[in-house]
């Protein structure tokens, strides 16, 4: 019953008209390359999971100066900078995603599967995986999704997502 409430709520919440847009041209890129089918169809999901709630991220306060000076010298715009984060909204957003992801047809769907899971034991912590990957060190992530204890961070107060907390 709870399903059918929810998918009828959901119905009645207008998608955003640039997401909307967005997921038409990945259509149209879906059905004119065949061979990108399957990364638009899941491309286009992700987008629409990752814009079903609202983000409660601040904006980015980079300046005009710190943006030209780091695209020009070929540094990813994120790379080293602090975004407030609430551990439970990303969380959520992390597993929204994953489950999107577990709906598309024709891609193998088991690793969004081994991440959600990693994720509700608290085997994942996505703290530490957002802190390495903004601060450029995704090759230091394969030992987290193994770690055989919890994350003492998860579901914890606000977080910070930048380079200062990556040891």
């Amino acid at each position: 019953m709870a399903g059918r409430i929810t998918k009828l709520l959901h119905r009645q919440t207008p998608e955003r008209p640039d997401v909307t847009e967005a997921v038409a041209q990945l259509t149209r890129l879906a059905e004119t390359r065949p061979d990108l089918r399957h990364p638009a169809l899941l491309q286009s999901a992700l987008i629409r999971a990752l814009y079903a709630a609202p983000a409660l991220v601040s904006p980015c306060s980079l300046t005009a100066e710190e943006v030209t000076m780091k695209l020009s010298g070929g540094v990813p715009l994120l790379r080293n900078t602090s975004l407030p984060c609430e551990a439970p909204h990303l969380c959520a957003t992390f597993l929204r995603l994953c489950t999107a992801a577990s709906t598309i047809s024709g891609i193998d769907i088991q690793p969004y599967k081994t991440l959600a899971a990693a994720v509700n034991k608290q085997r994942l912590d996505l703290w530490m995986l957002s802190n390495a990957l903004l601060a450029g060190a995704a090759d230091t992530l394969v030992s987290t999704a193994h770690s055989p204890r919890p994350s003492p961070r998860l579901g914890r107060d606000p977080i910070t997502l930048g380079a200062a907390a990556v040891s």
